[in-house]
């Protein structure tokens, strides 16, 4: 695994994949110095067959954005011969959104299978970000953007696990959650994201246990 600071990777191989996430687009044009500010604090891994990206257990503050290739999941802190994966990752996809909000351990493990192509993912260091009410670097407007990213992924998720297995209790657990109706881009629906991302972890990481 090589990882390579933003600035120190070559341009060309990077601005395209870049266009391809609709959050960095949408900073781009809401606000080029938030945008700025991020593509400083990030960087690109380049990752090949066998290589973890994401340990189950542990804890930092990494947001992840698939740009080539794909990602196994799976429920093993450290994975062996025999280990499958629960799910997978494709391009264009995020990684560890949920972790960012909540601070709680990762869920699953991420890696790259065995024989797999190799892959390409961008990495933000969100430890920038501060407390969650501390709007001095990283503006209220564009962490509502990394929590309802963050919440309408893990959604999606469980919205797939839930079709899979609708009787299971987690799925009633699930859908019972209530869904934002404030006033947006304010405080009010921060914090509401962030209590929610805590109780959609709890569920996805007993559902996770469960495969």
């Amino acid at each position: 695994m090589n990882k390579t600071p933003f600035d120190k990777y070559p341009k060309d191989k990077i601005n395209n994949a870049l266009k391809g996430i609709p959050f960095f687009n949408d900073l781009s044009m809401r606000d080029s110095q938030q945008h700025q500010l991020l593509l400083q604090h990030s960087s690109v891994i380049e990752l090949s067959s066998g290589d973890v990206l994401i340990k189950k257990g542990e804890s930092d503050h990494m947001l992840y954005f698939l740009l080539k290739g794909e990602l196994g999941i799976y429920i093993e802190e450290s994975l062996g011969r025999k280990s499958t994966p629960i799910g997978r990752l494709s391009q264009g996809q995020v990684l560890g959104a949920l972790t960012v909000i909540t601070g709680l351990p990762r869920t699953a493990t991420v890696a790259v299978e065995k024989g797999a192509s190799d892959v390409l993912v961008f990495a933000t260091d969100v430890s920038i970000f501060g407390k969650q009410e501390d709007f001095s670097r990283v503006t209220l407007l564009t962490k509502l953007a990394i929590y309802r990213m963050a919440i309408n992924n893990t959604r999606f998720k469980l919205e797939t696990y839930k079709s899979r297995d609708p009787k299971n209790p987690l799925a009633d657990t699930y859908t019972k959650l209530p869904k934002f109706t404030g006033a947006r881009d304010a405080l009010e629906e921060l914090k509401f994201h962030a209590d929610q991302a805590a109780e959609l972890a709890k569920i996805l990481q007993k559902w996770n246990a469960l495969q």
